[in-house]
């Protein structure tokens, strides 16, 4: 669970998630029980998937086999593999490690995030795949694709190499 679910969970617990957190019920298994209370949105599904204001992610379906998978473009929403876009620069300002402006225009980091993900996203740039660990001991594959976080890393990588001594 991640660490809001988890707080809500410590505080409430008897009132809160789904009855699948970290189940090993077969995502068939699952739909077929929610379908049982009229859930069907489920079972048009190819994949899990969240997404918060940093991140997507997805994971099942076409993910399952970690040793042969092929993730269709139309799973993107926020980033796309287009060789064809013009470069873009753009200019980051950060104070005290908290990034502050975009091309000299003061921003709040809320505003910054859809700007960059939209910007920087179209570059493909922010896409990620790896294995999550999942309470039986198995790892599953996920995507994400957080662009703005991404971009604002690996600033601030940059950032700290010109700024920071080493040692």
């Amino acid at each position: 669970m991640s660490l809001t679910a988890s707080e809500i969970y410590r505080v409430d617990s008897d009132n809160f998630g789904s009855p699948y957190e970290c189940s090993v019920i077969c995502r068939q298994q699952k739909a077929a029980a929610l379908s049982k209370f009229g859930l069907t949105f489920v079972t048009d599904r190819t994949w899990s998937g969240d997404e918060n204001l940093w991140c997507r992610e997805f994971e099942s379906g076409p993910l399952d086999d970690p040793e042969n998978f092929s993730i269709p473009e139309e799973a993107f929403d926020w980033t796309r593999n287009i060789a064809a876009q013009q470069p873009v620069e753009i200019k980051l300002g950060f104070i005290d490690g908290n990034l502050v402006s975009i091309d000299d225009h003061d921003v709040a980091l809320i505003d910054t995030i859809p700007l960059l993900n939209k910007t920087v996203g179209k570059f493909g740039h922010g896409r990620f795949v790896g294995l999550e660990h999942i309470s039986t001991g198995e790892k599953v594959l996920e995507v994400r694709e957080a662009p703005a976080a991404a971009i604002i890393m690996d600033a601030l990588r940059h950032l700290e190499t010109t700024a920071l001594n080493p040692g």
